[in-house]
């Protein structure tokens, strides 16, 4: 189960981290 929980935790994050930069493109070509 911990080793579950901490796989999830770094795919959270590098969703996070995906969406993140993908909400910056745009943001920056609308400006």
């Amino acid at each position: 189960m911990g080793n579950k929980e901490t796989g999830n935790d770094k795919e959270k994050e590098q969703i996070q981290m995906s969406a993140q930069r993908r909400d910056i493109r745009p943001k920056v070509s609308e400006e």
